[in-house]
C-alpha cells in the first residue's frame, strides 16, 4: 500500500496504519536495490555474497550501473 507520503516510485507494501513510513523501496536489479530510509537521500544499496566469480562480478557491475542510472532518473520524483 502506498501512503500519501510515498514517492511515486515506492514499491514497498506499507502497513495500513503506517501513514508516515520511515523508508521507501524502489526496484531491485539483481543483488542491487534502490531506496530511501530515515530521511537519507535516494540511494543504491547492495546485499549478497562478499566474494564473486568474475562472471558474477561483471553481472553485479551491470546491476549496479542500472541501479545508479535509475536513482539519477528518479531522484527528483
Amino acid at each position: 500500500m502506498n501512503t500519501p507520503t510515498c514517492p511515486k516510485w515506492c514499491e514497498f507494501n506499507h502497513a495500513a496504519w503506517d501513514d508516515e513510513p520511515d523508508g521507501h523501496d524502489g526496484p531491485s536489479f539483481g543483488d542491487v536495490s534502490v531506496g530511501v530510509a530515515f530521511g537519507d537521500p535516494l540511494s543504491v544499496y547492495t546485499e549478497g555474497q562478499p566474494s564473486r566469480t568474475p562472471d558474477q562480478a561483471r553481472e553485479f557491475a551491470c546491476d549496479l550501473y542500472r541501479a545508479a542510472a535509475w536513482v539519477e532518473d528518479h531522484r527528483d520524483d
